[in-house]
């Protein structure tokens, strides 16, 4: 959990500053050969060199993360001034809000002549209610060309406010396509993309849908879609203010407590198939439990509820003890590891936050309820609940205040 915390430590400190790529290097192989050296003659001296590394490999992953592109990279080839408006080939890889698409380039077309690209930009549709039309609806593996106008991020990025320009290097894109009613936009290919996403998760989520379609209607269909599936596009946005207001704004956010329910459902159902063979039932399970996170998105809280699943039924097989702060820290450790830049979603942010508060604080505070309480259970089973999200608030309660 130590190496995660530094890792991440060094993750922020990358994201927010600019330090040369030459210092960092020569930083991290001089602390690990400190770490080596002094491996026998002091471990106290050791440990802090490894943990130092480690700092300076999160700051130099995050660095280059952030600023390397290579040579094919759309913002290259768009030349000396791509602030203007052009053409694009690209996949449609997730909806990020009402009218905001993420895409991977594909083709880019300046001054008639199209070129192979990379890379990521999210889409901005116009401001208008017939727009995009009724027959083009947009989804994940659909192979787009549009026109736009290319609009470059803001340098620097703050931590405490997640704007426009934070989100877009969390999802790995250094600029936003603009649009306008008269610019083009059209589905000229299916498919494309991760084949597993397109041919299995894509069309699962889309049965899923169509089945609280069928039974829900209006602002309880998106409800339920936002329950089930993390989908809170549709909501109307006074009405994701009063969850918030109210202070249960988390019944949204797909958390350990969706993936408990459906991988306990699942564990059950092949224990009894395999006729008690729990530990048979464990690999459907941690199948079960990635393919619901790729089926909400692969959400902060939801990957994190995954791993740390898998890692408890792995050890729960293996007849072994768990450390939950190490399958914690573990869990970061990986979504940072991938995406350096997930630390400044505020998903993230507080979804670690609280598991962090209840695995440390929740003994705390539910020992002080039965110090005045005491011990019968009509009235222990209250105050452990209420020990829990209490615990919860204080884990998430510095990023909340900020």
């Amino acid at each position: 959990f130590l190496l995660f915390v530094s890792f991440g430590f060094g993750i922020y400190v990358g994201l927010n500053s600019a330090i040369p790529l030459q210092f960092l290097i020569y930083g991290a192989i001089s602390l690990i050969i400190a770490s080596l050296i002094f491996i026998r003659l002091n471990k106290t001296a050791s440990t802090i060199a490894v943990f130092s590394a480690i700092v300076i490999i999160g700051i130099l992953w995050a660095t280059i993360r952030r600023d390397y592109f290579p040579p094919s990279h759309y913002l290259i080839q768009a030349g000396e001034n791509p602030e203007k408006r052009m053409g694009y080939y690209g996949v449609v890889l997730e909806r990020l809000g009402r009218r905001d698409y993420l895409v991977d380039a594909c083709s880019l077309r300046v001054d008639s002549t199209f070129s192979e690209v990379s890379g990521r930009f999210i889409v901005k549709l116009p401001y208008d209610p017939e727009y995009p039309p009724q027959d083009v609806t947009l989804e994940y593996g659909q192979l787009l060309y549009l026109t736009g106008e290319l609009s470059l991020l803001k340098k620097g990025t703050n931590f405490y406010v997640y704007d426009l320009t934070t989100r877009a290097i969390e999802k790995k894109s250094p600029a936003y396509v603009y649009m306008n009613e008269k610019d083009t936009l059209k589905v000229v290919g299916k498919g494309f993309g991760n084949p597993i996403l397109s041919k299995f998760i894509v069309p699962l989520r889309a049965k899923i849908k169509g089945t609280i379609a069928q039974n829900f209607r209006g602002v309880y269909k998106e409800l339920v879609e936002g329950i089930i599936l993390g989908d809170k596009t549709g909501l109307p946005y006074s009405l994701r203010q009063k969850f918030s207001n109210a202070g249960v704004s988390h019944i949204l956010a797909v958390s350990g407590l969706h993936m408990g329910i459906i991988i306990g459902f699942i564990f059950i159902l092949f224990s009894t198939l395999l006729k008690g063979n729990y530990r048979a039932a464990v690999i459907p399970s941690i199948i079960g439990a990635f393919v619901y996170a790729f089926l909400v998105g692969l959400k902060p809280s939801s990957v994190r509820a995954a791993i740390m699943t898998s890692i408890f039924l792995l050890m729960f097989a293996r007849g072994r003890n768990i450390v939950s702060f190490h399958s914690l820290g573990l869990a970061g450790f990986i979504i940072l590891t991938i995406n350096p830049a997930e630390l400044l979603n505020p998903g993230f942010q507080l979804s670690f936050g609280a598991v962090w508060g209840i695995l440390l604080l929740y003994p705390v505070v539910n020992r002080f309820f039965k110090k005045i309480f005491g011990v019968r259970r009509s009235v222990s089973s209250t105050y452990s609940l209420f020990s829990i999200s209490l615990a919860a608030q204080m884990g998430t309660a510095a990023f909340v205040a900020l």
